[in-house]
């Protein structure tokens, strides 16, 4: 009896030290460690179970052996005497270690391989996950469809279905600076200029009329209103340098729907094309998505047609497609190293390709929606994607691999972004909220 405990002892502490240097070795990245313990111990009793199992059975096949007596009378004669094992019971003691140590590598092995293999089937829930989150913003009284970052990095604008565009402090007490009540039902983007003089704003007003607002980022009063020929705006972007204004929109033509991508001198605000890219007869048409490339000298733009094009930033001539998505598209964001497009789609991927030859190099599948928001860490090795799964997602872009998965949403994500140093990511949506996490 025993020899018994011993075995199931020491086969239990063997698994968990085990177990805990496969941990500490992979960091917890392989094996979530509250699975890995929860798992590996399992396997490390099994493993006991049947190492004493394996004695039971001999000693009841062949009768005490004269060892196992002898080590027992030994035992009561002397308290000082060692215990010793004679050839049948360390061969059960080995044995039961071998089932031990056989069970706990094949049963590691597994964890890790299902990790891999089947993580969107069984371990979905045991994801990884960000555990810093900062602070939550609740200024909105409407869903949220864009933050931008100020360049230093300090305060964050968020722009929303409540007709409002608020600037806050981004890094301590998320305290509100201003708002700007715009003359508009929704306020899809208010990106910073790169300066940080400017917000630029894109709506339609109340005579149903789309227009370009510019405040001045600092006292968040007007600083001028532009007109344009469009029904909807849907995206709006500052290039790189600042010198020009990107727009993503719908026409008004009826029953024709049109789509429209449009450069705008940041200056005079005298557009330098106003491009009819797509048109559909009843059903919508419209771009959703644009991107600078980092040098200022293309465009990309995507939208109802399911086609990336890229193109020339100030003559508007057509250089590239990208035709791999099987639905709309709604995310476009270059790598800030100008190698690298990720695209976003209704399809629920996410697609790398060569900015430059527009080859696919990998395939994001693992969220559940619609894809509604990327955006390239500063870096340009993480992407990180927000959808209509209520998560945001954080991967390598070289490997696809999943970093983390914020699940702090109750709603749909319709936007995230990078903070300026690479350390925080805000994301916002449906639950009208703009929240401020590490994801690392």
């Amino acid at each position: 009896m025993l020899q018994k405990k011993i075995v199931a002892v020491l086969s239990v502490l063997i698994a968990l030290i085990v177990s805990l240097l496969v941990n500490i070795v992979t960091g917890g990245t392989l094996i979530p460690f509250g699975l890995a313990w929860f798992l590996l111990i399992l396997f490390a009793v099994m493993a006991a179970l049947l190492a004493v199992v394996s004695i039971t059975l001999q000693d009841s096949n062949t009768g005490q052996s004269s060892a196992v007596k002898q080590a027992s009378n030994t035992f009561a004669s002397s308290k000082t005497q060692p215990l010793s094992f004679t050839r049948g019971s360390r061969r059960s003691f080995l044995q039961g270690l071998f089932t031990s140590v056989s069970l706990l590598a094949g049963g590691t092995g597994l964890v890790i391989m299902g990790r891999f293999l089947f993580s969107t089937l069984i371990f979905s829930g045991s994801e990884p996950r960000p555990k810093n989150l900062l602070f939550t913003y609740k200024g909105h009284s409407d869903s949220v469809y864009g933050v931008a970052w100020s360049p230093d990095g300090t305060r964050i604008a968020s722009s929303s279905a409540d007709s409002t565009v608020q600037v806050w402090h981004a890094r301590a007490n998320p305290s509100r600076i201003y708002t700007f009540e715009v003359d508009s039902d929704t306020v899809f983007a208010a990106p910073w200029s790169p300066d940080e003089k400017y917000i630029a704003l894109g709506g339609v007003n109340s005579k149903e009329n789309a227009e370009i607002w510019l405040i001045d980022a600092q006292t968040g009063h007007a600083v001028s209103v532009h007109p344009t020929t469009d029904e909807e705006i849907y995206a709006l972007t500052w290039s790189p340098h600042g010198k020009y204004i990107a727009l993503g929109s719908m026409g008004k033509s009826i029953p024709w729907h049109e789509a429209f991508i449009s450069v705008w001198d940041s200056v005079t605000f005298h557009p330098l094309y106003h491009k009819k890219v797509d048109e559909t007869l009843l059903l919508p048409s419209a771009i959703y998505t644009v991107a600078w490339s980092p040098d200022e000298s293309r465009i990309a733009f995507g939208g109802t047609n399911q086609i990336v094009t890229v193109c020339n930033a100030v003559t508007g001539k057509e250089e590239a497609t990208y035709e791999e998505h099987s639905d709309v598209i709604e995310a476009l964001a270059w790598s800030p190293n100008g190698k690298y497009m990720a695209s976003g789609s209704k399809d629920r991927t996410v697609q790398i390709w060569s900015a430059t030859t527009e080859i696919q190099l990998s395939v994001y599948r693992e969220h559940s929606d619609t894809i509604q928001a990327v955006s390239w860490s500063p870096n340009s090795k993480y992407v990180a994607s927000g959808s209509r799964d209520k998560t945001v997602r954080v991967w390598d872009a070289a490997t696809g691999t999943t970093a983390c998965v914020y699940q702090g949403h109750t709603g749909i994500v319709y936007t995230v972004a990078w903070s300026p140093d690479g350390t925080l990511i805000a994301s916002a949506g449906e639950d009208k909220t703009v929240q401020v996490w590490k994801p690392f």
